[in-house]
């Protein structure tokens, strides 16, 4: 079987409880690159069905709080699998075929000093739901490279920004 590209966020961080649980799971279904604060690209040896399974599966860790969120997508067949919060798999549910389906991640150097400009700027950009406290869904009218542009006006020196659109399988990001 030839590996099917996949994007995987995670609703855990590397500080929270069960995160080194979850990490050799992802990790053990193919190569993979960390774009970001619990996002990575994926070519994972199962499909996307298989490989959410399995995740979803580790993620069954007493430790891990269970309303933490996972999203398992196939930009290629355009595809997404989702565990999250009810009004939110709500949300995804009804926004997923329209308009570009975004997400940014990010991680920042000093987050008291713009966590909170740049939240206002990703609620700016459209429908959105966030997966963590650091990775967001958004339903958006602009592409994902718009989007990094607009982002980067909310970000310090020293952060790091990962967007991706799913629907066109573009992605842009800036480290530190």
């Amino acid at each position: 079987m030839e590996n099917t590209p996949l994007y995987v966020a995670l609703g855990l961080q590397e500080k929270d409880p069960g995160y080194k649980t979850v990490l050799p799971v992802i990790e053990s279904l193919g190569p993979s690159v960390y774009l970001g604060t619990a996002l990575w690209h994926l070519r994972s040896s199962q499909d996307l069905q298989e490989s959410f399974r399995v995740i979803n599966t580790s993620m069954m860790d007493r430790r891990i709080d269970s309303t933490a969120g996972l999203l398992v997508l196939d930009p290629v067949a355009r595809y997404a699998k989702w565990h999250l919060r009810q009004p939110l798999s709500d949300l995804l549910a009804a926004q997923w075929t329209y308009q570009n389906n975004i997400f940014i991640s990010f991680s920042l150097d000093q987050p008291d000093k713009n966590q909170q400009k740049v939240l206002e700027h990703i609620t700016n950009l459209g429908t959105w739901a966030p997966i963590s406290k650091s990775t967001w869904y958004i339903s958006a009218s602009i592409s994902s490279k718009d989007a990094f542009y607009y982002m980067l006006g909310a970000l310090e020196s020293g952060d790091k920004l990962c967007v991706f659109d799913s629907t066109g399988n573009q992605a842009v990001w800036r480290e530190g």
